[in-house]
């Protein structure tokens, strides 16, 4: 009998949703390149209706062997319970998806189409073919409401929830209509989430967020559906099973938002829109040109360093056939990978036909990074030895984490939301101190990476899910009490300096551990709960506070910015709360290089996930099998924070006079509360301008200076950007020293606050006026105090906030810098100017 493809595309653009429409182009598109007819219900006929309409007209034309897709991009909600009515209500959630007239629902007026009725129409499909996949690119979570880091340029496709009182009226409504027009409506394979012929993929877990964003192009599209789609047309005419292409997938989001995992439930082993299942989890391997080739790449999830163990055609992952060889990826390609074949004895190459390749040690994915030519050049080889970080090939599908910018001395760490979080010196006339420098960029870059790695970090649907009753409250500590409560929700903002508490109470029947970690911006891994190295131990029914003192006062841990990072705009930082069947070591998280404790039980799957999220070795699959399982779960609670509000300058001013005899050690905090100019001067007079910027007067201290064969002993520094700079000349780089003893969760981990910069005499300090305030305001002459060196060192804080952007450049003696809003100044040196 012959067989159709169909496919249902529904948008729903509800309010603030801006993608959705995109988001349908893109996968009708890949839908009609694989043979479906489309049935498509956009945008103004996205009603409740209109989805009803569509879908029964999709029912009506199904035939026995026809393969049936339905997409829906658009918001999803849900409704819950009360806690007090868990004990009398079986249902106590309902999910929802979001019709365009939605807005227009009233009391007896439900508009959302609700979990119940799309498992009917679900239902009502399958009876007439098992083939049906639905894809749902919409979350139904009330825990997350925006992505504080990509501000303006992402948005949640989830909505506030109705009240649950208004939903279960309207359910029971519903059910009673559909009982008089299907008497086994009631039937328990009716509503079962279990359908077992349909496939249904979802953009994220139950209690996550499906966030859509504006792409460099300037078009918003969900991120999930962007991932689908190329995964999709990549997976085409391959017998790649959805759960493989899952895997896949969730690289390619978590990329961008690692928070989010993708889910397929339902026969999984399917290949996409077939009854095609692939069980097996072995790989086909070949020789080819005396090479051994697996028939599997990047979209099978196959990454360079995993190794595979090679066993003869028939074989089963759990059989005891002798092993031919041991094969590591050296090049993964989309659907190829190159393996170096290691022969067991009496073994010199593989069969004919080929053989089987078994997962044996997996790596990690190596997190994708965009870099320049030249960065590319000079970091190459560091790079290349890295176990978390690769070149962005941008044929891969998935967005770079970070990029890599060389401008002139320093190569600085550019985050995927924008954010500067770290950036090196690097002098190229002092080649010894290359690989070092190259070696502390891949530093910075691989911290990131990790931090990427574990904020994607998610229980596998096929492990033990830890069944905890453990309610977590966090809030804001104010006047040493419990103040505002935190929601979780993505709009939490805290100010720097703000103190945060946690609340933990064990209202179930087993003990459960809990490490809790802070994620900062530039990716540092910090464990909060060091006083328990294995986890918090909560018994059934204990509580434990996070933030209070050994006299029970609540102090709180202390929110501090990191020093050397723009207050421009604000950042975003995570709270991780790791709940654990049995105790758990997180510290080599926070500290890659610091070996794991011997835990009180015997070692578990999770603790070497935890080892290789640390250093980036493989993980071993086979004996993973062997080990204890560690049930788990983790609350990823994110924060945006705020740099709290300017306070006027000091007004302390002190002259040459009274540093004469001892050091300027004063330390200030960078981009915040910088001390009025110093005048240190050597007696001599300086020209306010460099001799070639004073107009009719070209040459005149150059000749000057010619006729002593002295060069001045100053520098120039103008400021060609649109705001004012401050900008400090020292003879010696500034140094960065500990100051306080507050606990803090940021850049410097639980413990102090990094966030101090000292000058060493002799140094000066003067702001410059914007370029529109003329030449000389915008313009300081700054002197140096010896010709030994040759040079003086620069530092630049911007704007009026005085944001650190410019730290440890070297400028010649004599020379003019141009300062015009990036790393690399134009430095005209004197004698250039001289011999001009």
């Amino acid at each position: 009998m012959a067989s159709t493809r169909k496919a249902l595309v529904i948008a729903s653009p509800y309010k603030d949703l801006q993608g959705t429409l995109n988001d349908a182009s893109r996968i009708q598109d890949v839908f009609e390149k694989q043979g479906f007819e489309i049935i498509a219900c956009l945008g103004p006929r996205a009603t409740r209706s209109g989805i009803y309409d569509a879908w029964q007209q999709l029912i009506s034309s199904v035939g026995a062997n026809d393969t049936i897709a339905i997409y829906y991009s658009g918001h999803g909600s849900m409704v819950e319970s009360a806690l007090e009515q868990d004990h009398t209500c079986q249902d106590w959630r309902y999910q929802f998806i979001v019709p365009v007239d939605f807005e227009s629902s009233t009391e007896g007026d439900f508009r959302g189409i609700l979990d119940i009725e799309i498992s009917h129409l679900l239902r009502k499909l399958t009876v007439r073919t098992p083939n049906v996949t639905i894809i749902l690119d919409c979350c139904h979570s009330g825990r997350m409401a925006r992505a504080p880091a990509h501000g303006d340029q992402a948005a949640p496709r989830w909505i506030a929830p109705v009240t649950y009182d208004n939903v279960a009226a309207f359910r029971d409504h519903h059910l009673r209509q559909m009982l008089v027009e299907d008497p086994s409506a009631l039937d328990k394979a009716a509503f079962q989430e279990e359908n077992p012929s349909v496939v249904r993929v979802v953009a994220a877990a139950a209690s996550e967020t499906a966030w859509e964003y504006c792409g460099s192009d300037g078009l918003w599209r969900g991120v999930f559906t962007d991932a689908l789609a190329a995964v999709l047309e990549d997976c085409h005419s391959r017998n790649i099973p959805w759960r493989t292409s899952l895997l896949r997938l969730h690289e390619v989001v978590n990329s961008r938002f690692p928070s989010q995992h993708p889910q397929v439930e339902g026969p999984e082993t399917r290949v996409p829109f077939s009854l095609q299942c692939v069980e097996s989890k072995a790989i086909h391997i070949k020789m080819e040109d005396g090479a051994g080739v697996l028939q599997a790449g990047r979209i099978s999830y196959v990454h360079e360093g995993d190794i595979y163990s090679v066993r003869g055609l028939g074989s089963e992952e759990t059989s005891m056939t002798k092993e031919i060889a041991e094969c590591e990826v050296e090049v993964a390609n989309h659907f190829e990978a190159l393996g170096r074949l290691q022969y067991s004895p009496q073994y010199h190459t593989l069969p004919p036909e080929g053989a089987l390749a078994f997962l044996k040690r997996s790596a990690l994915c190596k997190w994708p990074i965009k870099t320049s030519p030249e960065t590319l050049s000079a970091i190459g080889d560091a790079l290349s030895k890295s176990l978390f970080l690769k070149n962005w090939d941008p044929s891969d599908h998935g967005e770079p984490i970070l990029e890599l910018t060389h401008e002139g001395s320093f190569v600085t760490v550019i985050s995927a939301h924008g954010h500067r979080v770290a950036t090196r010196y690097v002098n190229p006339e002092v080649l010894s101190q290359l690989n070092e420098a190259y070696k502390a960029i891949i530093f910075d870059a691989e911290r990131l990476a990790r931090a990427q790695h574990f904020l994607a970090l998610q229980n596998d649907p096929h492990q033990e899910r830890l069944d905890h009753r453990v309610n977590l409250e966090i809030g804001v500590v104010e006047d040493r009490r419990s103040g505002k409560v935190l929601l979780g929700s993505g709009t939490d903002c805290v100010r720097n300096h703000d103190r945060l508490y946690l609340h933990l109470q064990n209202e179930g029947e087993t003990t459960v551990y809990c490490n809790i970690l802070y994620v900062n911006v530039q990716g540092k891994i910090s464990l909060i709960s060091r006083s328990s190295p294995l986890g918090i131990e909560l018994p059934p029914g204990r509580s434990y506070w996070v933030g209070k003192n050994r006299f029970g006062m609540l102090e709180g841990l202390k929110i501090s910015w990191p020093s050397d990072m723009s207050k421009a705009l604000p950042i975003n930082e995570t709270l991780v709360i790791m709940l654990t069947k049995h105790p758990l070591d997180t510290r080599p998280l926070e500290s890659p290089d610091r070996p794991p404790t011997i835990s009180r039980t015997s070692p578990t799957a999770l603790s070497s996930v935890i080892l290789q999220l640390s250093h980036g070795h493989k993980r071993n699959a086979t004996s993973d099998q062997e080990r204890e399982s560690n049930a788990f779960q983790i609350i990823y609670f994110p924060l945006t924070v705020e740099s709290e509000k300017h306070e006027p300058e000091p007004t302390n001013v002190r002259g040459i006079e009274n540093l004469k005899d001892k050091k300027l050690n004063d330390s200030f905090i960078a981009g915040d509360d910088l001390p009025l100019p110093e005048t240190l001067t050597e007696g001599q007079e300086l020209p306010r301008l460099p001799s070639q910027l004073v107009p009719n007067q070209r040459g005149i201290f150059g000749a000057l200076s010619r006729a002593m064969h002295r060069t001045p002993p100053c520098v120039w520094v103008v400021n060609e950007h649109s705001e004012e700079i401050t900008v400090v000349i020292s003879q010696y780089r500034p140094s960065r020293l500990w100051s306080g003893t507050d606990l803090n969760v940021s850049a410097s981990g639980p413990g102090l606050s990094f966030h101090t910069m000292s000058f060493t005499y002799p140094a000066t300090r003067k702001t410059l006026s914007a370029t529109a305030g003329g030449l000389e305001a915008s313009t300081g002459v700054f002197p140096l105090w010896t010709r030994r060196d040759g040079f003086g060192v620069i530092t630049i804080f911007k704007g009026p906030d005085r944001d650190l952007f410019i730290e440890n450049d070297r400028i010649p003696l004599g020379s003019t810098v141009y300062f015009h809003n990036t790393p690399n100044l134009r430095v005209v040196e004197y004698n250039t100017v001289n011999n001009s």
